[in-house]
């Protein structure tokens, strides 16, 4: 369930960086200032974590979404709550099951630009081998050759078989959230 919050985050984060050019190029994101997290539940009962490393390939130009593509692979070790007993659970067979299934993987097949400015990414989510439609929805703020991308995706856990059968202690509905920096490829 956290895994897939943080797939989507990282997705959105990587791919959503635009080139300034009239035809679509490539972004790199910048680790050292992106981030991917997750969370289920709210207030002080919620399960908040985060995904420490990913890689993305985004080609993404505003002027140009019809070329626009994003990938984003996201190594599900990574996912860490900050609590060790969570953080194994989250790795094993119930949840991720990490030595059968070690990444998620996000992929667009279209991304628009809405009436109020924001952007939405329509695409595929998979994880533990299960693929489903996921959106993510994003701004967008271009400058020059760097660029910096913030948003979400909510992504239920129970549709790809990730944890406790049911939603008592571990809400199904995850929210993914993402801040990334991205400068133009040379």
């Amino acid at each position: 369930m956290f895994f897939r919050t943080l797939f989507t985050a990282i997705i959105t984060s990587g791919l959503l960086l635009p080139a300034a050019t009239a035809s679509a190029s490539p972004w790199t994101v910048k680790p050292e200032t992106s981030s991917l997290t997750f969370s289920a539940g709210k207030g002080g009962n919620a399960i908040r974590g985060s995904l420490g490393s990913f890689s993305a390939e985004v080609i993404l130009d505003p002027a140009n979404l019809a070329n626009a593509s994003i990938r984003v692979t996201i190594p599900l070790n990574d996912a860490t709550t900050g609590r060790a007993d969570n953080d194994k659970a989250l790795h094993g067979a119930e949840w991720f099951n990490t030595g059968q299934f070690p990444e998620a993987v996000y992929e667009s097949a279209s991304v628009a630009r809405l009436e109020d400015g924001t952007y939405s990414a329509e695409g595929s989510l998979t994880i533990k081998d299960i693929a489903l439609p996921a959106t993510l929805s994003f701004t967008l703020n271009v400058n020059d050759s760097d660029a910096h991308a913030e948003g979400q995706a909510q992504i239920n856990r129970k549709a790809y078989g990730i944890g406790f059968k049911d939603g008592s202690l571990v809400p199904f509905d995850v929210t993914v959230s993402f801040s990334l920096d991205a400068s133009k490829a040379d």
